[in-house]
């Protein structure tokens, strides 16, 4: 991390053994407020949506009916995507960041390895459900706008994951 930079990584560890990751559709959307001083406040909000559905079960049971399995039980439908989907979340910020207030219980830590703070919390979704939570803190430094300043941000995707749609404003 380069003094003066801003930087944003989310990764999400899936708890509890389904496969339910790849039904999951995940919105971030990170705001930047600069004020006159130079201080920067980040807000983070992070919405996830379980989209397994009926029409995938239906569709899943047709293509296994073709291949004469007639009976999927409950428990291996769930395993597969349907079942619930539990992660931890941590929103990996630059190093000496301060949580100043989030919306769902969250802690502050430290990756010596990274040299990044994050912020760690945890999020549950059935089938069909969207949940989203906000995450608003300070920044280590500040801008020297004496005449002008450059406001720089490194967003890096979770490896493997299918990405998420990333919206940004200052």
């Amino acid at each position: 991390n380069i003094d003066g930079e801003d930087y944003l990584s989310v990764i999400t560890f899936s708890l509890g053994g389904t496969k339910s990751e790849k039904f999951i559709d995940e919105v971030i959307s990170h705001d930047t407020q600069i004020d006159e001083l130079g201080n920067v406040i980040n807000e983070v909000t992070i919405k996830r949506t379980h989209t397994f559905t009926d029409d995938t079960y239906h569709q899943w049971k047709k293509i296994l009916n073709s291949y004469g399995l007639k009976d999927l039980p409950d428990p291996l439908i769930d395993i597969l995507g349907r079942g619930e989907n539990k992660t931890t979340i941590r929103v990996y910020v630059p190093e000496g960041s301060t949580l100043i207030d989030a919306t769902k219980a969250t802690e502050t830590k430290y990756d010596g390895d990274l040299k990044k703070t994050y912020f760690w919390t945890k999020m549950d979704l059935k089938a069909g459900e969207s949940k989203e939570i906000t995450i608003k803190y300070k920044l280590p430094f500040v801008l020297q706008l004496n005449p002008i300043a450059t406001y720089k941000l490194t967003v890096q995707k979770q490896p493997g994951s299918k990405g998420s749609l990333f919206t940004k404003t200052i």
